[in-house]
């Protein structure tokens, strides 16, 4: 190999490890890590629900048990049983609100 050949690959080296060197140095490195956002799911619905034709929760709860399952499985939305000791409860519920949602039968 010539000596001009081999003084313009040294040079070339030269400058490409300066300019490597000079690239590491003025680079701005990584970008610092952001926070892990964990998406937040909206809180359920919650429906206070009561049965008007049914006194007392447990015959509720009996009765309409795997109704409310099936609403909570698929739309998210839970049942809350208000128990009913008479029928006009409901009107008192909905007044108070502490009743959503009442079920009535034919004779109200």
């Amino acid at each position: 190999m010539s000596t001009r050949l081999r003084a313009r690959c040294l040079a070339l080296t030269i400058s490409l490890t300066y300019a490597a060197l000079v690239l590491w140095v003025l680079w701005p490195g990584p970008a610092p890590a952001q926070p892990a956002v964990q998406p937040v799911a909206p809180p359920a619905l919650v429906l206070r629900f009561g049965v008007t034709d049914l006194v007392g929760l447990d015959e509720a709860r009996e009765e309409w048990g795997a109704f409310a399952q099936t609403l909570e499985a698929r739309a998210g939305i839970r049942l809350e049983f208000v128990p009913m000791a008479r029928r006009d409860d409901a009107l008192r519920g909905f007044a108070d609100r502490t009743l959503d949602v009442a079920l009535t039968g034919p004779a109200e």
